[in-house]
């Protein structure tokens, strides 16, 4: 009489599968299976250490018995829930304009829009009695965003947030005798809500102007083709250099498909190397004196100056030095003479070895001269 749950045991297909596996297969290995359960905590303790949300890694450590998929789930959830977030509040930005007095036309444009998030802070409007200011030049209260001259580039020297009538740098000139600030510019990157109804300012740099001003860097102008191209002149740079977006300007070459292939390496003034993506020939036009050169350009990345070097500057007489007040070594190239001359007891004599040496030769052998062996220098 066979029993009930061995005649179902033997009818369970999974159950004969698992005995089948267990005949042929053998037993688990331990080792192996070691090796896996920590090859996964491995993985596991690796992204709750690594992970740089502390709010997941927060879940994270509180989960008890915290498994590798587990784990994953839940990093998962965290990374869905904060893009949904991202999504959602910016669903609830309100766009807030500062408020104020009517203003004119001309402060209308330096009006500020900021985007307030969820809670809005109150914008504290102060008034101030109208002055002379010394950006503009004119009458208004003494507010940044009321000035005409906010953000407005200077005819006379260049620098933002003041009009050419108000610039320093002529007064400068007429007083060039005296101590002043060189260069002052307005510093509007780093303005916040408390401090926007102040003047901000920074030094960038103090020097003394004497009755002869020299400037640290030269530039000048010159045309390629139909484009003007500001070069600094770099009577210490041996090439010159055109970056690759004023090239593809000139060139009308986007691609750079017309740049001639070259084999040199510039090297830095601090000693580093920079690969160049080629180099181009093109005539030169100086517009100031009419000139025209055809100049050699390595071009480099964009990001870098246009230089004009030692040999351009000179030929176009942007640059002109004055040897007598160089002492320098002579560039007269000397020749055998004079070389023989100067060093006579090398060249005298019948070399260094003394005393005398005998040779046998054989006369009826047919003398063959032989070139002069290289005196090794050391």
């Amino acid at each position: 009489m066979v029993c009930p749950s061995e005649m179902k045991r033997k009818t369970d297909i999974d159950k004969v599968i698992e005995l089948l596996d267990a005949f042929f297969i053998g037993e688990t290995n331990e080792i192996y299976e070691a090796y896996l359960f920590n090859q996964r905590r491995m993985i596991r303790d690796r992204v709750v250490v690594g992970i740089r949300d502390n709010a997941t890694r927060k879940k994270l450590l509180a989960e008890n018995k915290l498994t590798l998929n587990k784990c994953i789930d839940i990093c998962r959830a965290s990374e869905t829930t904060s893009k949904q977030l991202k999504e959602m509040s910016h669903a609830e930005e309100v766009s807030a304009v500062a408020t104020g007095h009517p203003k004119s036309k001309i402060g209308l444009r330096h009006n500020e829009v900021r985007n307030f998030s969820k809670v809005q802070r109150p914008v504290h409007n102060k008034v101030t009695e109208p002055v002379r200011c010394k950006f503009c030049h004119r009458t208004h209260p003494l507010k940044k965003e009321l000035c005409p001259a906010w953000q407005h580039k200077c005819d006379n020297c260049g620098r933002m947030n003041h009009f050419s009538v108000a610039c320093r740098s002529q007064k400068a000139k007429k007083k060039q005798t005296k101590k002043s600030v060189h260069n002052v510019e307005q510093d509007v990157q780093e303005f916040n809500d408390e401090d926007s109804d102040d003047y901000l300012f920074s030094v960038e740099s103090v020097s003394v102007l004497y009755a002869k001003n020299s400037p640290k860097k030269i530039y000048a102008n010159m045309r390629l083709r139909d484009e003007t191209v500001k070069f600094q002149l770099d009577c210490g740079a041996t090439v010159n250099i055109l970056p690759a977006d004023i090239y593809q300007q000139v060139f009308n070459d986007p691609r750079m498909e017309r740049l001639q292939p070259t084999q040199t390496t510039l090297v830095m003034f601090n000693k580093s190397e920079l690969k160049p993506l080629g180099c181009t020939k093109v005539e030169t036009f100086n517009p100031k004196n009419g000139q025209c050169f055809l100049t050699e350009y390595t071009v480099v990345p964009t990001g870098h100056t246009a230089l004009l070097g030692a040999e351009s500057v000179q030929q176009f007489g942007l640059i002109v030095i004055n040897t007598d007040n160089i002492m320098s070594l002579s560039n007269e190239i000397p020749t055998q003479p004079d070389l023989v001359s100067k060093f006579g007891d090398v060249f005298s004599g019948e070399g260094k070895l003394k005393g005398k040496l005998h040779l046998e030769i054989d006369k009826s052998v047919t003398p063959v001269a032989l070139p002069v062996r290289k005196v090794p220098l050391q």
